[in-house]
């Protein structure tokens, strides 16, 4: 395991399944803390074992992304356990209520420090960029530190690597 990310803690939605598991692996191989979030509980669980059996560091967790109040007490609890170490969001599930928990949550935080990273990743470009474009416009209007990338999945549904390798870069490892 590379250590590039160490002592990062990132969270990623629908990693309970093939791209977002994908995606949680190689974060972890980067030496970052994953919380596996995924509405599949058992998926989630499923794939932290998978991190910890090649070697990382994972914790799952059932999060319907569509449903507020729980989206709200899961960023809830990492934030409590993780403080300014939870910088990073991996949203695969294009949930408007999964990034305002991590920035609101973010901006709570007397300790942190830096900008955080929210990856968008979704099955279509131009909804995703654009997506992507409203949120850091928000984020410069509100002067919220945070660096917001898009990933078009699309072309490479068939093959989860890609995009996580390309998840990878986007955050730094």
């Amino acid at each position: 395991m590379a250590d590039q990310m160490t002592g990062r803690v990132v969270l990623v939605t629908g990693a309970g399944r093939e791209l977002g598991r994908a995606i949680a692996l190689e974060l972890a191989g980067c030496g970052a803390h994953v919380v596996v979030a995924d509405v599949d509980g058992t998926g989630a669980k499923d794939t932290a074992i998978q991190v910890e059996d090649a070697g990382g560091s994972a914790e799952g967790v059932e999060l319907d992304a569509s449903t507020p109040h729980q989206v709200e007490s899961v960023f809830k609890v990492v934030f409590r356990d993780y403080a300014e170490k939870f910088d990073g969001l991996v949203d695969i599930d294009e949930q408007d209520s999964t990034y305002r928990a991590f920035i609101e949550g973010r901006l709570d935080l007397e300790d942190a420090d830096g900008v955080a990273d929210l990856v968008t990743v979704a099955p279509t470009g131009t909804a995703v960029e654009k997506a992507a474009d409203a949120i850091q416009t928000e984020a410069r209007e509100r002067g919220w530190p945070l660096r917001v990338s898009a990933i078009d999945a699309a072309a490479a549904t068939t093959d989860p690597a890609s995009v996580a390798a390309l998840v990878r870069t986007t955050l730094g490892c």
